[in-house]
Parts: structure tokens; sequence; C-alpha cells
């Protein structure tokens, strides 16, 4: 039996394949583009009648933290290693250099700021649900397709002008 299924990922990504001389961070970007894809997926479609909303929410906010992570290294920039999932100070550095971001991150945390925080999403999954865990899922996604397109574009217009990190900004 043949797997008809073969190269079909890919496509349905579109993964956002970074030049060579970024090239460190593809794998970074195939993971964010695959858990963005996942999120949206459960969101639409759920699984077996049950819409596992804490889990589209987690995929959600791990897509955003990757694209932000693979923004930051690939323009060169610093940020504490501390609280590896805390997206506040990531949208700090990003947003000090494309005022854009400063948009996005206020859209998350007109929601509910705790999501921004280094312990979200942390025990959500094994915790119980969260009354506006559907307002979550849809802001987070709403945030990770924004950074998505304005890292893509970002990145896009540095590859234009040279290197990313001499020309990122």
């Amino acid at each position: 039996m043949g797997n008809e299924r073969d190269g079909s990922l890919e496509s349905v990504l579109q993964v956002y394949r970074l030049p060579e001389d970024a090239s460190s961070q593809q794998p970074l970007i195939e993971r964010a583009e695959e858990d963005l894809l996942c999120a949206v997926s459960l969101y639409r479609r759920g699984a077996c009648g049950y819409l596992p909303l804490v889990t589209a929410c987690f995929l959600a906010h791990q897509a955003l933290e990757k694209w932000l992570k693979a923004f930051i290294a690939v323009c060169g920039l610093s940020v504490s290693a501390k609280g590896q999932h805390n997206l506040y100070d990531r949208f700090m550095v990003v947003e000090k250099k494309v005022p854009e971001f400063k948009v996005i991150r206020e859209k998350v945390e007109a929601v509910e700021p705790e999501i921004l925080d280094h312990k979200f999403p942390g025990n959500l999954r094994y915790n119980e649900t969260p009354a506006n865990v559907e307002r979550y899922v849809e802001v987070l996604m709403e945030a990770a397709f924004l950074v998505r397109k304005l890292v893509k574009r970002q990145l896009n217009k540095s590859l234009e002008e040279g290197s990313y990190e001499s020309s990122c900004f």
C-alpha cells in the first residue's frame, strides 16, 4: 500500500524558505508553520467530534513564539534566555525595531495579558479549561498569522537590501 500523502504536507504548509545565509533557522520556521497549521485544523474541524481548544491554544502559542524566535535569531537581536515561553519579552525586543509588532502584542494583551507571560501555556493542558479559551485560541491564531506575515515581509525586505543582520531594519 503506497503513501498517497508523499510531499503533500509541504505543499499544504507552503513553507517559507529562508535564504542560505539564514538557513540555520529554517527548522524553527518549519515547526512554526506546522504548529500553526495544526492549531487551525483543530480549531476548524476538531478531532472525532471534539473541539480540543486547549491543544489548539497551545499550538497557536507555540507558533507565535517560534516565529518571534526565528525573527530575533535571523536579525541578530538580543533577548534573555530566561523564560523561554515569555512572549512579552520577545515582543519588546522586536517592537523596538519594528513598531508594528506592538499593535499585535496589544491585541493579545487586550484579551488576556497572561497569554504573553512566561508561565503560559504552562499547565494549561492539565488544568481546568478557562471559560474564554476559545477567545485565547482566536487571538493567538490571529497574532501568529500577523507576526508570520510581518516577519516574512521584513526578512524579504532585508534580503533585497543585503545581509540580514546588517539590514534587518
